[in-house]
């Protein structure tokens, strides 16, 4: 699979592991199994006949990637980019995860984890996804009015929109709820603000790796 050649890739250039005990095809695979649903137990279960790692190792190798996930994506020019928020428990505290996705090519181009939604938090969030633009695309956003505020300091235009091409970010959450049923929508009791961050941008590292294979299952 390509996908497991892109994650390889990522891994020897980011210099993620300082050993390779586990070959890096391995590790790919594995991390690969985990995001398509299987827990990080049954994954090394399923490889000790083959080589041998811990239920924690994988998680480590997983959340790793998180790292590389600003290289998944380039700096260039782009059309429309839509962007929203959705919640997520932690220890019981409600958090909100933000992502912007380029409407054309389904990549996502950055992620916010943050306790509050409002003005500040939307512009913070803003200037990372500009980070990946070249241009002043316009941004499809729902009726949220911390949104208005936020897009006026950076000159940028927003197209309130409940459907129609806001649909590529809805879709988007769409597979990440389905990977969460795992958890029953909530972070397992040991996750912390910057553990279930790093979860949630190893998730989004390999989305945007296998973009291709991800759209086609979609």
């Amino acid at each position: 699979m390509e996908v497991i050649r892109k994650i390889c890739e990522v891994i020897k250039s980011a210099r993620l592991f300082k050993r390779e005990r586990v070959p890096h095809e391995v590790k790919a695979i594995a991390v690969l199994a985990y995001y398509f649903g299987a827990s990080y137990r049954k994954v090394a279960t399923l490889f000790q006949d083959f080589y041998k790692f811990s239920h924690q190792s994988l998680s480590e190798w997983y959340k790793r990637l998180s790292k590389v996930f600003p290289l998944t994506s380039k700096r260039k020019e782009r059309r429309a980019v839509a962007i929203d928020e959705t919640k997520i428990c932690v220890k019981g505290e409600w958090f909100y995860f933000w992502v912007a996705i380029d409407i054309e090519t389904r990549e996502i181009l950055a992620v916010h984890f943050s306790k509050n939604r409002s003005g500040l938090e939307t512009l913070i969030f803003l200037k990372q996804v500009m980070k990946k633009c070249s241009n002043k695309p316009t941004f499809y956003v729902d009726g949220g009015p911390w949104y208005p505020w936020a897009f006026q300091p950076l000159g940028l235009t927003f197209i309130h929109e409940t459907f129609g091409n806001r649909n590529a970010v809805e879709q988007w959450f769409s597979i990440l709820k389905r990977r969460l049923l795992a958890f029953f929508k909530y972070f397992p009791n040991y996750s912390s603000y910057h553990s279930t961050l790093r979860w949630l941008s190893a998730f989004t590292t390999i989305y945007n790796l296998s973009l291709s294979e991800v759209l086609h299952l979609s």
